[in-house]
């Protein structure tokens, strides 16, 4: 949820975010994704600096955003993942000499895949953060591995650097970083740290 709140901080908009399942529990499983920003995250991340809003609505708010992400994720490490499905039909009627169904030539098809964000935990003990680009321009990748004292996080961000003049990378990691430490204040505030 810090980083769906970090992106929102800095674009003034919730974020189309991709996010890596594993599918180890099925035998040559390999990996699925999930859309993980949902409804309940994007209310978390609209209410989190309004001054109108309790803390204890945002801690709620913060909880809900967590559990439906959760959800989505175990659904989809047990073969569930809405995401995947529809990419298999559409390349099913494209095998298969099928008329492209409209659901796939519709523009909500096309926006429920563009994504701006690429999202990866890589459990590690030792500290250890992966490396994965985005996979088109404009567009950020970010991963972090989470062990007992810390959190490494590493950004990175694909750009024409003849239009891009901002450092990106840079608002984008600090951002994640003020985002964990005031959801962390929140928390601690609310006494459900």
């Amino acid at each position: 949820m810090a980083i769906q709140l970090a992106y929102y901080r800095i674009h003034r908009q919730c974020c189309p975010s991709l996010e890596p399942i594993s599918l180890r529990r099925f035998r040559n499983g390999r990996i699925t994704t999930i859309n993980s920003n949902t409804s309940t995250s994007d209310s978390f991340v609209k209410a989190f600096d309004n001054p109108e809003r309790k803390n204890s609505e945002k801690v709620d708010l913060l909880k809900k955003a967590m559990e439906a992400h959760s959800w989505y994720g175990m659904m989809a490490s047990h073969g569930q993942a809405v995401r995947t499905h529809l990419l298999m039909l559409k390349s099913l009627a494209a095998e298969e000499n099928i008329t492209t169904p409209g659901i796939f030539t519709d523009s909500s098809f096309f926006k429920v895949f563009d994504f701006q964000l690429t999202t990866s935990q890589v459990t590690s003990k030792v500290g250890c953060t992966s490396f994965m680009a985005p996979e088109k321009h404009n567009t950020y990748s970010l991963c972090y591995s989470i062990t007992n004292e810390h959190v490494d996080i590493t950004v990175f961000y694909l750009h024409d650097s003849k239009t891009c003049t901002e450092n990106k990378t840079a608002n984008l990691l600090r951002a994640t970083e003020d985002a964990m430490l005031d959801m962390k204040t929140l928390l601690e505030r609310s006494g459900r740290a």
